[in-house]
């Protein structure tokens, strides 16, 4: 019950954190070409996550397809679309922010059997059986290995 009210208030904080929604079309953020990029918050819930450190020393979250009980999307208005999407999607998306997929952008909270960790996601890699982020710590705070129940929830714009 306790992670789940912790949860909960995470997403809260997260949504309201995540951008003014009180944008119209015209006031909305522009990419490097001075066209409209858009943004989203995206929640993750699986069964069974780890962040571990990998060979070369990075930290990386990896999700089992098999466990992701969903992916849920949520649009900036105008659109302010709800969906559930695959995890083929998801990496569709984070793709097309270039700034965010080559330079580490994408902020996350990730929540671990209710252990919350800030980071910003420098990589996705999706197969048929995984998904993989490559973390980097937000700030001071190191990044903690764990393995459980697993929440993530990342704002982009693409």
């Amino acid at each position: 019950m306790l992670v789940r009210i912790f949860s909960l208030i995470t997403l809260v904080l997260l949504v309201s954190g995540c951008g003014d929604f009180s944008k119209t079309p015209s006031q909305r953020r522009f990419s490097r070409e001075g066209e409209a990029s858009d943004a989203y918050f995206f929640i993750i819930k699986s069964d069974h996550g780890s962040i571990t450190k990998n060979s070369e020393g990075d930290f990386e979250l990896t999700l089992d397809n098999s466990q992701v009980k969903e992916i849920l999307s949520f649009s900036e208005r105008p659109f302010d679309k709800v969906k559930r999407i695959s995890p083929q999607e998801l990496h569709e998306i984070y793709q097309r922010d270039d700034d965010a997929y080559y330079h580490g952008t994408v902020g996350a909270a990730v929540n671990i059997n209710g252990h919350l960790q800030q980071v910003y996601l420098m990589m996705m890699y999706v197969d048929n059986d995984t998904i993989v982020f490559t973390l980097n710590r937000d700030g001071k705070t190191p990044i903690v290995p764990k393995i459980g129940k697993t929440e993530v929830y990342i704002d982009i714009e693409a």
